[in-house]
């Protein structure tokens, strides 16, 4: 074939992927299960008492947040209408990145650096809760190429789970901070990153090292059992976004070919749902609490898009596309309608909600803001926002109501 008629293929193919994404949403059947390799593998659990370090706010906040009219937000200690700061100005908020926020939003953390005088390069975990603003002492991990060192909460607030450097290693520790408990997590692999708490934060993935090759690890907390979920090759780029109740179901990007694609493992049975099929490389996915819906972003052949997964229909479909503009970050709230996505064009980043019953973007965050999350209510939103007159630093809005 000549290069002429490569080059007029490769242009036919954007043309119509624009055509489609552009469009309205098509829908397309997902293949039925395949045979997955799950293996047990040994765990230890090691608890240990969990010390508060609390910091000290740079200025009293008021207990009840009263907007104008005189409704009150789910904003504890947050005057106005926002947006509001998260810590309020208390340290050097620029250096702060991925946000989380439990369910109703009452519960807040960031991961930030130069808390620490002696270590100014080391990143550590912030929490607000119930009005007490405090760190967690040991430092995260520094990030790699693979996604690194992440920080995830669960949805009542009371738990997080984190990456730390110990012992000439990483390991996952999961701090419950209603029982004031630290647990090191540990057993048959090597330098876990990633981790991922189910909704009832009876389970944990995270990407790590079995036998020598990158692989995606399910802990049940409850059962003291984990399981190797996913064992790619050597080159293998794996990522976990979302894991079920009991760690039965992880959903992860894998490298079977050149693009990630997004698969949906259910360990209890041993079989993986491709997700993604010829959506192209995914970028970016958030599993639903049911583990029967996602959505996820995609690229392929120069043009882009934000999907739905229906996993009980079996079918998966584009509801935003484009071959001017990509998307990332995408995630979603509770009741499902609305989608959280970063428009990324010319250097550019831009935050959508998306409502998917009235099919159109609700709303859009202001052009500085990026790296934004969901309350799991759908109802408070944070972004790490940048070269704005307010400062640097992680901002909370309110998604309002229609």
């Amino acid at each position: 074939m000549t290069t002429i008629h490569v080059r007029v293929l490769a242009r036919s193919l954007v043309l119509f992927l624009a055509l489609t994404l552009s469009g309205p949403a098509s829908a397309a059947k997902l293949q039925g299960p395949q045979e997955a390799t799950v293996g047990d593998l040994p765990v230890q659990f090691v608890e240990e008492p969990y010390f508060i370090d609390p910091m000290k706010r740079a200025t009293a906040w008021p207990a009840v947040a009263i907007p104008p009219d005189g409704e009150e937000l789910l904003l504890p200690g947050r005057g106005g209408a926002g947006p509001w700061r998260l810590y309020e100005g208390t340290f050097d908020e620029e250096s702060c990145r991925s946000p989380r926020l439990s369910a109703d939003g009452s519960v807040l953390l960031s991961i930030c650096r130069g808390l620490d005088p002696s270590r100014p390069g080391d990143e550590h975990v912030v929490l607000l809760q119930e009005n007490r603003l405090h760190r967690y002492a040991n430092p995260v991990a520094p990030l790699d190429v693979k996604g690194g060192a992440t920080v995830d909460l669960s949805q009542d607030g009371n738990r997080f789970a984190v990456a730390i450097e110990e012992g000439g290693g990483r390991s996952i520790h999961i701090i419950n901070l209603e029982l004031r408990t630290d647990t090191r997590i540990s057993g048959g692999w090597r330098n876990p990153g990633n981790p991922v708490l189910s909704p009832d934060v009876g389970a944990i993935a995270f990407t790590a090292e079995v036998a020598g090759r990158p692989a995606v690890v399910a802990v049940s907390i409850e059962d003291q059992k984990a399981w190797t979920a996913w064992h790619g090759g050597r080159r293998s780029r794996l990522a976990v976004f979302g894991v079920g109740a009991g760690g039965k179901r992880v959903m992860l990007t894998a490298n079977r070919t050149a693009v990630d694609q997004l698969f949906l493992v259910d360990v209890a049975r041993n079989v993986y749902h491709d997700l993604s099929g010829d959506a192209g490389n995914v970028s970016s996915a958030t599993l639903h609490e049911s583990t029967e819906a996602a959505v996820f972003t995609a690229s392929v052949g120069g043009a882009c898009g934000v999907y739905w997964v229906d996993l009980q229909g079996r079918k998966a479909k584009d509801f935003v596309g484009s071959v001017d503009v990509c998307y990332e970050n995408a995630s979603l709230e509770g009741t499902r309608r609305y989608v959280m996505y970063e428009e990324v064009a010319r250097g550019e980043r831009f935050v959508q909600i998306y409502d998917r019953k009235k099919k159109k973007v609700k709303e859009q965050m202001p052009p500085t803001c990026h790296d934004a999350t969901f309350s799991g209510d759908g109802q408070v939103m944070a972004a790490r926002c940048q070269h704005n007159t307010w400062g640097w630093g992680i901002y909370l809005f309110v998604n309002p109501e229609e």
